[in-house]
């Protein structure tokens, strides 16, 4: 049980869970949405295309389809070896979010649970893999793209908020999205500059 909420975890989540106001309930929903990175990649991409030309906003693409798919399945399959619960499922007293509708848990709640997809937060490792691959895009051109690093800070709050996650959940899904986008970077970075430099000439004896 000790994974399931250690001490300094779950008082973390109350924390954050219980700080409950109308602008976050309206809020934090709208934020947790997947459609909204989608949405902000399309902006950037769309941005880079009019800016750097198609070739450019192509290899950008590259960049965020390496990154994002390495998050998105490394989270998956740690998600279900970890087998988590969730605080919504586990937790009494959490506030969550669910079919459109706020609810809270009985403080007598007892679950009936043994794993679950808590662990870690993809919505954290996602977000995290877009933004740093954004801005190692296009660091040497755009310094203000450092603001989209606010992207995973809000998101892993909303997961929070919505009940769906420990702290340690986002922290972990923070971690793994950064450490799988700076290998995705240079992977890409070596792929470019091969296919920039082009074919190499055999060395003839």
């Amino acid at each position: 049980m000790y994974f399931l909420a250690p001490g300094w975890d779950a008082a973390l989540f109350t924390f954050f869970n219980s700080a409950r106001n109308p602008l976050f309930d309206a809020l934090m929903p709208i934020v947790s949405m997947s459609s909204l990175l989608w949405i902000i990649a399309v902006l950037l991409l769309g941005i880079t295309a009019w800016r750097g030309g198609k070739r450019r906003a192509l290899e950008m693409l590259v960049l965020f389809g390496l990154a994002l798919v390495l998050s998105d399945v490394c989270a998956q399959i740690i998600k279900e070896f970890s087998g988590r619960v969730r605080p919504l499922n586990f937790l009494p007293g959490t506030w969550y979010f669910e079919d459109d509708i706020w609810h809270q848990l009985p403080q007598d709640f007892v679950t009936d649970k043994v794993r679950g997809s808590s662990f870690l937060s993809a919505h954290a490792s996602n977000s995290m893999a877009f933004a740093l691959a954004a801005v190692l895009f296009w660091i040497r051109f755009r310094p203000w793209i450092f603001i989209l690093f606010l992207l995973p800070l809000v998101v892993g709050f909303s997961r929070i908020y919505l009940g769906k996650h420990f702290p340690s959940d986002v922290l972990a899904g923070w971690f793994l999205g950064a450490a799988l986008t700076l290998t995705a970077h240079a992977v890409w970075l070596a792929a470019r500059n091969h296919l920039r430099r082009g074919p190499t000439e055999p060395v003839s004896t």
